[in-house]
């Protein structure tokens, strides 16, 4: 139980990459002005006149320094202080106060259609207010949180999509210097529309003694009517080895898994990540409990899997199939379309469309 779990820990960090995120774009270089510009949101806007700057970006600390930022007039009781007077540079004395914009430019390199597009903030100071080609995407008050937006609807495909950040420090807004801009990376995500949703991990550890830990993982999936049940393991390195120098290496496995909308992978199931290309599961499709996807299969739509079904690598099921508990399928087959496998079946050959097998060889 303890390595099974570990497994699935390793396998569920190791295969997020593989099967949700594709792309990952760095937003280093904007334009900015300090001041406030409504029309800086729209996708026509100048800024041909503004200051280029490279994230991370602090406007207040490059100054002038002016005591007027944070001065006080005031008594210190704990100082026993009776006068009140002169206090200054609780704030760096940094003209951090005020509203700041800041516009950059996106082209994907890829069709956006069928995928899910985000924007993540690791630190803008403050008051964050985020548009994409003129139209608000949402804002961010606290300048010291993470945070993100799925654009996908925002975009424009195959041409050039105007991004812009509205920021304001407000007066009698920090006790010290919170800085001023887009002070951490900004970043585009885009990956499949059914994947692991971003920040969807939660790792538990409930039971822990000298001998024994016990590890809970539970990881939310974001598409249209996918459902993962606990246990599965998606995204696996497949099983594929070749001999060198009286070693065995393992083949690298460098695609991911596909799993369209409205389907169920069941408790303990495992679908391996494709070799060269990819592991994808049609629309409409469910599987059982306890089965086994090899690497490179391409199971199509409407499809129904029963448990203990072992399916091995770079074999092609059709549409509308239908698999039997326990049955096994071997490797490099095609399975045509409105196939009926029965169970416990072992099937060895191409099976042409509208067939219905059962036994050994079937």
């Amino acid at each position: 139980m303890r390595l099974s779990r570990l497994f699935f820990l390793l396998s569920l960090i190791y295969s997020s990459t593989f099967f949700a995120q594709t792309e990952i774009k760095e937003l280093d270089l904007w334009k900015f002005s300090k001041g406030e510009n409504k029309a800086a949101k729209n996708i026509d806007f100048d800024d041909s006149n503004w200051e280029t700057v490279k994230i991370p970006h602090d406007w207040a600390i490059f100054g002038p320094f002016d005591k007027q930022v944070d001065k006080q007039v005031v008594s210190i009781e704990q100082n026993n202080e009776e006068k009140a007077t002169e206090k200054t540079g609780r704030t760096g004395a940094l003209p951090f106060i005020g509203v700041g914009w800041y516009r950059t430019s996106l082209k994907l390199s890829e069709s956006i259609k069928d995928k899910q597009v985000l924007i993540t903030f690791d630190g803008a100071m403050s008051n964050a207010v985020v548009y994409i080609n003129g139209k608000k995407v949402g804002s961010r008050p606290n300048g010291y949180c993470y945070f993100y937006y799925d654009i996908s609807e925002f975009l424009f495909e195959n041409k050039e999509n105007t991004i812009a950040v509205r920021l304001e420090n407000q007066p009698l807004s920090s006790r010290w210097y919170p800085g001023a801009g887009l002070y951490r990376k900004v970043r585009v995500i885009v990956k499949n529309k059914v994947s692991f949703q971003h920040w969807g991990h939660f790792i538990t550890t409930p039971y822990i003694s000298k001998n024994l830990s016990k590890v809970n993982i539970s990881s939310k999936v974001k598409g249209e009517n996918v459902i993962i049940l606990d246990g599965a393991v998606i995204g696996k390195h497949g099983f594929g080895f070749f001999p060198n120098n009286k070693k065995n290496l393992r083949y690298p496995h460098i695609g991911i898994v596909i799993i369209e909308e409205n389907c169920e992978i069941g408790c303990g199931s495992t679908i391996d990540r494709g070799s060269m290309s990819n592991t994808v599961i049609g629309r409409n499709s469910f599987l059982d409990n306890q089965i086994h996807i090899a690497h490179n299969v391409k199971i199509g739509e409407n499809s129904i899997i029963a448990g203990q079904v072992g399916i091995a690598g770079s074999t092609i099921i059709g549409k509308n199939v239908k698999i039997g508990g326990q049955a096994g399928i071997s490797g490099h087959l095609k399975i045509g379309d409105n196939v009926d496998i029965a169970g416990g079946s072992g099937v060895i050959k191409d099976l042409p469309d509208n067939s219905k097998v059962m036994g050994y060889p079937a």
